[in-house]
């Protein structure tokens, strides 16, 4: 005769579409009624470790320590009842069949068991109904299993072909990026290129002669006028002192490779990105020194905008361990965008500061990012709705590598945008 908490066996071999082994639970204050169970399994065919309980507190560490295959609970019992042991089942062991075993119950009741959640509902005086009750019990929970594993199957690849239809979209926006900015590119080098061959024309005609639509290739030197914007100590010239001389014909072509040279660089850093192979490299860096170098990289931009670029460092000791050409590459993006996104006259500020952490920051006076779009700030090959105020080129590529390199190097990025009034970039250097 079973006792409560005790645990019974027995090996007869099982029939199909059972497990080898199963754990019975049985919530019953009677041991007649437990041994009685038991017996009827047996002679069923089943092999079955079963353990009785009955109190709540025995229910529920059995259902953690045991961890039962079926629960079989009476419905009266001292201080518990079936309803409040199904509750603790759908918590406790969701996945493990529930079948009421009782006495007498109203069908209203039993309706009130099966929509609670019990897989079965088999009265005493109809027992032997129980074998194949657990076995169906069994079968249907499989069933919902195979079913919840083909369901998250198919989820899954409804989030791989999205994500497939995601990077097939930002291969076409890229393709079509670099197709249309490559274009621009060529095309103002071809006129350099045809410029300089009318210039080399007119160099090589008789004295006094000029090719038709040769431009003067010397002129006048202007003195610059008060109130120009100084950069870095240069000095911008009016737009009206500009010439299409041969110097500057070479300044175009030469920014146009540079142009290149950088969509082509931002396109490996992304595809290094892509296939996991950008690994920072840590190396004793000066900040305030690598920052000087990246401002001077952009003063031309600055000075043919009219921009001033007003740097502060505030840091005793710019000394910081990290990766030179990835604090490169976030200060320069920052900055040029900065620049590009700014109308003529107007600042941008960079700044170097010793809190907790080393602060970097770029704020600027231009367009400013709309709130709706702000979600959107660093995805790839994306393009915001400000535009460049010189129709400057942008691949859409910058702040996605910045936010990018950010993370990797553990260090945390915010951005404060106004519209109209203009955006501040905020990085901590940890």
């Amino acid at each position: 005769m079973g006792k409560q908490g005790s645990i019974k066996h027995s090996d007869t071999a099982k029939p199909s579409g059972i497990k080898e082994f199963l754990r019975i639970l049985m919530l019953e204050d009677s041991a007649d009624d437990a041994d009685l169970i038991e017996r009827l399994l047996r002679k069923s065919g089943m092999k079955t470790e079963s353990r009785r309980v009955e109190s709540r507190k025995d229910f529920e560490k059995a259902l953690k320590g045991f961890k039962p295959d079926v629960i079989l609970s009476d419905h009266t019992l001292p201080g518990f009842n079936s309803m409040e042991a199904l509750k603790i089942a759908k918590t406790l062991s969701p996945q493990t069949p529930f079948i009421l075993v009782t006495g007498t119950v109203s069908e209203e009741f039993a309706v009130m068991c099966l929509k609670a959640g019990a897989d079965d509902y088999i009265l005493k005086g109809n027992i032997a109904r129980l074998p194949a009750a657990i076995e169906v019990s069994l079968h249907n929970h499989n069933l919902l299993k195979e079913n919840n594993i083909i369901k998250k199957l198919n989820e899954e690849i409804e989030n791989k072909n999205a994500e497939l239809d995601r990077l097939n979209n930002e291969k076409d926006r890229f393709l079509s990026i670099v197709a249309h900015d490559l274009n621009n590119y060529i095309s103002a080098m071809a006129g350099n290129i045809e410029s300089f061959k009318t210039q080399l024309d007119a160099l090589a005609a008789p004295s006094g002669y000029r090719a038709p639509g040769s431009e003067v290739l010397r002129e006048p030197q202007p003195a610059y006028k008060t109130g120009t914007q100084t950069v870095a100590g240069k000095r911008a010239k009016p737009e009206r002192e500009r010439s299409n001389s041969l110097p500057e014909q070479l300044t175009g072509l030469e920014r146009n490779l540079v142009n290149m040279q950088t969509m082509l660089s931002d396109i490996l850093t992304v595809n290094r990105i892509q296939n996991g192979i950008i690994n920072p490299v840590y190396t004793l860096v000066n900040l305030g020194d690598l920052l000087n170098e990246v401002i001077k990289r952009n003063e031309d931009s600055a000075v043919r905008k009219n921009i001033s670029l007003i740097y502060s460092n505030a840091c005793n000791n710019n000394w910081v361990k990290t990766d030179a050409s990835y604090f490169s590459i976030i200060a320069d993006n920052l900055i040029s965008n900065a620049i590009k996104f700014s109308h003529s006259h107007k600042k941008v500020w960079i700044g170097l500061d010793k809190k907790d952490n080393y602060i970097f920051q770029v704020k600027d006076e231009g367009q400013g990012i709309p709130h709706g779009e702000m979600p959107s700030l660093y995805r790839r090959f994306h393009k915001l709705s400000p535009k460049p105020t010189r129709n400057e080129p942008t691949n859409g590529l910058g702040l996605s590598i910045v936010k990018e390199l950010v993370d990797t190097l553990n260090w945390t990025i915010e951005c404060e945008s106004s519209p109209g009034k203009g955006t501040v970039f905020t990085i901590s250097i940890t």
